[in-house]
């Protein structure tokens, strides 16, 4: 086998291992991931400051933290993630201006926080989005231009006001919701043809309008919520919602419900 064969054969393995994954072929996934870990971290310990080999080892544990992840056993998916993260912030320290790595580190902490709320470790979850929101910050604003950066910087924040609505902080959570709304909704006026972006941006107006009912606080959860269902109605005039606007649909009508509720 040559050296460009070799190089090759992790990057067959994992488009195989992501396919499988995306019918739910979790086991055999999994032996795919690994089968290109393993030659990535030979091919690593052939060159152990090859920066680009160096990352693909990080993105080897991460695919294999996922399914990890997506199979619940939470212990092995932090047994992946935390290497990984280790290779990406030595990365980072060299060349802090790589966005590719530091949006790769980013994402380690939002995998990290989410797995451990999967262990029911909701504090410290919330610390790990803190970090993600705080590194995606720095990613944004590399390339401000970069829409995809920008919306993920947005949603780091809805994050950590769901850890925090989860831990009864709703005032601290609405600050966090607030600030998800304002960007969130700003993408969506200057794309009004996207229909992702308005899905997302009615889900931002139901998750500010649910903190807001928490609250008590009728006037800003029925601005919100009509702002949402317009959304909805816009959109829907050229197109059928996708399901997860349906789903959003259903949320802001039954807390239009509950907020004139609360008015009564």
């Amino acid at each position: 086998v040559t050296g460009v064969q070799t190089c090759a054969l992790p990057i067959w393995y994992d488009l195989e291992a992501t396919d499988l994954l995306g019918e739910g072929k979790f086991d055999m996934a999994l032996s795919g991931y690994r089968r290109a870990y393993a030659i990535r971290e030979k091919l690593v310990a052939e060159a152990p400051n090859d920066s680009k080999r160096l990352s693909e080892l990080a993105t080897a544990h991460s695919n294999i933290g996922r399914v990890l992840f997506q199979q619940q056993q939470f212990d092995a998916a932090l047994a992946e993630y935390h290497p990984g993260q280790e290779i990406l912030l030595k990365l980072t320290q060299t060349d802090p201006r790589n966005a590719d790595w530091q949006r790769a580190l980013a994402w380690t902490h939002k995998n990290i926080g989410e797995t451990l709320q999967g262990q029911g470790q909701i504090a410290i979850a919330l610390d790990e989005f803190r970090k993600y929101s705080a590194d995606m910050d720095v990613v944004a604003a590399i390339d401000p231009a970069n829409t995809v950066w920008q919306r993920e910087a947005a949603q780091a924040h809805c994050f950590i006001a769901a850890t925090l609505f989860a831990r009864n902080k709703f005032e601290e959570a609405r600050g966090e919701y607030r600030k998800c709304h304002a960007a969130t909704t700003g993408f969506a006026r200057s794309d009004p043809n996207n229909a992702d972006l308005q899905v997302m941006a009615a889900s931002a107006c139901a998750q500010l309008a649910l903190i807001n009912v928490a609250l008590n606080e009728k006037g800003e959860a029925s601005e919100v919520v009509h702002q949402g269902l317009d959304i909805l109605a816009e959109l829907e005039k050229g197109r059928p919602l996708p399901s997860a606007g349906i789903e959003t649909l259903k949320l802001l009508k039954e807390l239009e419900r509950a907020s004139l509720t609360q008015q009564h």
